[in-house]
């Protein structure tokens, strides 16, 4: 059965997929090193224990140069770069540790991505689930990366603007009446 064009064209329209937050660009930075700038930001500032807490993290050539760059691929060890204050006390938050050998192998064997960016052209670092990766609990959090570009002009250790996040109680479930 042939397929036709208005077939064709339906499917190609559908098949886009719309821009969601992680698309979207940092709208505060930290402080340029070495020619970039790091941004990270989420999709919200509040979130339920135990929910995805995805943060993205960005780099912003603010060079006038086309600028080669390795990022790698792990969010552990992109984690690893972060650092996550609890406010309340001040508590370092620190990376969960593996469950075994296979799980500390899995997370530093990911690889890395090599591209190069445009002058004022953003190099996508990475997604984080806070959650996931870090001993979070209830309470209000500071994050900060302090991301390494190997390939910029002094491969510099580049810190990000500051990101504030909450994480609040999940609810109990609710009882239904009759049961």
């Amino acid at each position: 059965m042939p397929i036709s064009l208005i077939s064709l064209l339906m499917f190609l329209g559908l098949a886009q997929q719309r821009p969601t937050w992680r698309d979207e660009v940092p709208r505060t930075w930290g402080p340029m090193n070495e020619g970039w700038r790091v941004g990270v930001f989420s999709e919200k500032q509040q979130y339920v224990e135990g929910e995805p807490t995805d943060v993205v993290i960005k780099a912003r050539n603010e060079t006038g140069a086309r600028l080669e760059v390795s990022l790698i691929k792990s969010p552990w060890i992109t984690a690893s770069r972060m650092v996550v204050i609890r406010v309340s006390d001040n508590q370092v938050m620190h990376i969960k540790p593996p469950h075994d050998m296979f799980d500390r192998l899995r997370r530093h064997s990911s690889g890395a991505s090599t591209f190069f960016v445009d002058p004022g052209g953003f190099a996508y670092c990475g997604t984080i689930d806070l959650q996931a990766i870090f001993e979070l609990g209830v309470g209000e959090y500071s994050i900060t990366v302090h991301y390494y570009l190997p390939n910029s002009p002094g491969a510099a250790l580049v810190p990000s603007n500051p990101l504030m996040i909450t994480v609040r109680p999940a609810e109990p479930p609710r009882l239904r009446k009759g049961t």
